[in-house]
């Protein structure tokens, strides 16, 4: 999910045993602005990378939007554009 709150793809998977411990979500902030493969192709913005676990896709969105929001609230996902974005 990007900052402004647009998804770029989700992907359902079987829960994994070996998922026991990330069961509240992992969540982090790709910075591909500072990727060497990304840096100089122009429209890549940093990105949430998030696992949550979700009834279905809607839900699984609506919990990581939470999250980003929180994110930029809290200063923990800052970007150029911090103070012009809409949150929530």
């Amino acid at each position: 999910m990007l900052r402004d709150g647009t998804v770029e793809a989700t992907q359902a998977s079987d829960p994994s045993p070996y998922d026991g411990d990330n069961m509240g979500g992992a969540f982090f902030i790709w910075e591909r602005t500072k990727a060497p493969a990304y840096r100089d192709k122009p429209g890549i913005r940093d990105a949430l990378n998030a696992r949550v676990w979700a009834k279905n896709e809607r839900h699984a969105v609506k919990i990581v939007n939470e999250r980003r929001a929180a994110m930029i609230a809290s200063g923990e996902w800052r970007g150029a554009s911090q103070d012009t974005e809409k949150v929530g």
